[in-house]
Order: structure tokens, then C-alpha cells, then sequence
């Protein structure tokens, strides 16, 4: 799995990275910073995607049961989706914030260096943009979903109705 996801981040950023240096001029202010962090995002957003298609797979348990009927289980350990749902879950949790925080800096950097004079590019009206509201929402809920995944053992089911 792990294996998977990475090369499907490489895919994705290695192709963003050759077209963004069509893009980005050599000598530009936050050169390396234009260079790396829109081909990584465009990486790890796929990787996201990845993680999104497998989590309900490993709740289909009909479709685990008639798995579990056939050689498969022999490649498979369809015994442990349990313990896969919830690595999933958590590997799904910690790249979006990963993500999150990266892009925030990399925005925050940008729109700084274009407040004080360093940087023509204005990244600023993209903190207040509506895809970007959208963004704090998916990620205030993914830190409802981590948190309360990780407090599973200590709250009471009663807290979430």
C-alpha cells in the first residue's frame, strides 16, 4: 500500500515538476519554492485520492466475506481489514494535514514576500477565495475524524448524536 502511494506521488509530481519549470523563470523571487511545492501538492493530493478509494473498499463487507471464499485470501489477509481501515484512516488523516500545512506555508511565504515588495506574484486573495473556504472545511473535518478515531477507546459513543 505504502509502496503504491508513493509511486503514485512520484507520477503525479514528477510530471507537475517538468511543466511547472516551463513556467517559473529562472532568478524568480521563491524560485524553489514555486518549483517544488506545487508539483509536491499535486503529488500528495493524488496520494489523498488513493487513500479515499480504498477506505470504503475495507467497509464493504459483503464483498470482503465472498473474497474470503476464494484463493485471494491466500495473497490477501482479509482477516486484518480492520486494522487496514483504521492504518488507512490515519495514513489518509496525516498526509491531508501534511498537505495542509505545506500549502498554508507556501501560500503564507509568497503572499508575505509580495506584501513587503520581495515577490510580484500576490498569492494573498487565494487565502479568502472560495475553494480555499472549501479547504478549511475538509480540513476541520478530517481533524474531527483523526481526533475523534484516535479518542475512539476513551469517548462515548453517545458524543457523536
Amino acid at each position: 500500500h505504502l509502496l503504491i502511494t508513493a509511486m503514485i506521488w512520484f507520477h503525479f509530481f514528477y510530471g507537475k515538476f517538468v511543466a511547472v519549470k516551463k513556467k517559473v523563470p529562472e532568478g524568480a523571487p521563491n524560485y524553489w519554492w514555486k518549483r517544488i511545492v506545487p508539483p509536491t501538492e499535486f503529488g500528495l493530493m493524488h496520494a489523498i485520492l488513493f487513500q479515499l478509494v480504498l477506505i470504503p473498499l475495507t467497509m464493504c463487507r459483503h464483498l470482503l466475506v465472498q473474497l474470503g471464499k476464494t484463493p485471494l485470501k491466500a495473497i490477501i489477509p482479509l482477516e486484518h481489514i480492520t486494522a487496514f481501515h483504521i492504518f488507512l484512516g490515519y495514513v489518509f488523516c496525516f498526509v491531508m494535514v501534511g498537505s495542509v500545512i505545506l500549502f498554508v506555508t507556501f501560500f503564507g511565504k509568497v503572499c508575505s514576500d509580495h506584501n513587503s515588495g520581495k515577490d510580484p506574484t500576490n498569492l494573498c486573495e487565494k487565502f479568502t477565495e472560495e475553494i480555499m473556504l472549501t479547504g478549511y472545511g475538509i480540513l476541520a473535518s478530517t481533524l474531527i475524524v483523526l481526533f475523534s478515531s484516535y479518542f475512539r477507546g476513551r469517548l462515548p459513543y453517545e458524543v457523536f448524536y
